[in-house]
């Protein structure tokens, strides 16, 4: 209790101090919150990928292309709620751990959210996979991985 009325009575002296220790010491603190998102991003990306960060759509396991999406396409509307996170991904992730991890989010990598984003569906959604040991005919589309797909027909619109 006592550092907070410190604070309160000498709130301009605390922050001119601050301001200062952060310009001497610009590249070491810079460096610490690059080091402190890239750990809270790790850990929110293995809790909504079960472990292994991975695309819950395509498989992508590369760190750098994946990134957290809301399933219920309520991103703008949960920034705007006044316990919800914030603008930018670092307070996101702080806000998701600091909140224990609530539902309503997936691990996709950009091509898929790109893609329910702008279409409302990924194209990968629109393919069945086809397990390694079924004979496959060449009428099967194959990833760049080698994995085969089954073209299906795309819905309706109404």
């Amino acid at each position: 209790m006592a550092k907070q009325e410190w604070y309160q009575r000498n709130r301009d002296r605390a922050r001119s101090y601050s301001q200062a220790y952060y310009q001497n010491h610009k590249q070491a603190q810079m460096a610490l919150a690059k080091t402190r998102h890239q750990e809270r991003r790790r850990l929110v990306l293995e809790h909504y990928s079960g472990g292994t960060p991975v695309c819950a759509c395509c498989g992508e396991r590369t760190k750098e292309f994946l990134t957290l999406d809301h399933i219920d396409n309520n991103g703008a509307a949960r920034k705007r709620q006044a316990d919800g996170p914030a603008r930018s991904g670092a307070h996101t992730y702080q806000w998701i751990i600091k909140n224990n991890y609530p539902p309503g989010f997936q691990v996709l990598c950009m091509n898929c959210n790109c893609a329910k984003a702008w279409w409302g569906a990924c194209p990968h959604q629109k393919r069945k996979r086809i397990p390694p040991s079924t004979p496959k005919p060449a009428t099967y589309v194959y990833d760049a991985r080698g994995v085969a797909w089954e073209q299906l027909p795309l819905p309706k619109e109404e």
